[in-house]
């Protein structure tokens, strides 16, 4: 299965909302399916806490479109760090949000992705658990108790996990 981010994977296409349209959704999803490969995430990572309220606006309207998208592709769930009228409208559609935890997002622990879950109550928004994006400088030797606690919080609401190993280099 895929986890497809279509402005980072297919950057010489349009990805804005009004280039995914059911024609191109079907086209993928048919280009998929001959090649054996699910679409299991449609990845749409923006900041919907942004402090200015137009880029939000806009922001969502991209999360709407790639919801629809989902729908038509036949992919049942969209990456995301989430709020609430974007999980509303994938209630709409049937397709589950799920949050992915990263340390240098809103979304950076197991506790923020807890507490936004049971503040969100919807079974359409999920967790996407790639437990090595939670690692920073900061936490990275006490590695085990981060995927512990991640496990412990958020296990029942997992709807994909995303393993990799990490290499610890500074940034400096």
């Amino acid at each position: 299965c895929a986890h497809l981010a279509l402005s980072k994977a297919m950057k010489e296409y349009p990805c804005g909302p009004s280039a995914l349209t059911p024609g191109y959704a079907l086209y993928l999803r048919h280009l998929f399916e001959k090649n054996g490969i699910d679409v299991a995430v449609l990845g749409n990572y923006l900041n919907l806490a942004h402090p200015n309220p137009d880029a939000v606006k806009d922001m969502q309207e991209k999360y709407y479109a790639h919801i629809r998208f989902a729908s038509l592709l036949g992919c049942g769930m969209v990456g995301t760090e989430s709020r609430k009228p974007v999980v509303r409208c994938a209630e709409q559609y049937g397709v589950t949000v799920a949050i992915e935890p990263v340390a240098r997002h809103i979304v950076y622990d197991a506790k923020r992705a807890r507490l936004v879950l049971d503040e969100i109550g919807s079974h359409n928004l999920q967790i996407l658990l790639d437990p090595v994006n939670m690692l920073s400088m900061d936490n990275v030797d006490r590695r085990e108790e981060v995927f512990a606690e991640a496990i412990e919080l958020l296990g029942k609401d997992v709807a994909m996990i995303h393993f990799k190993d990490f290499l610890r280099q500074d940034a400096g």
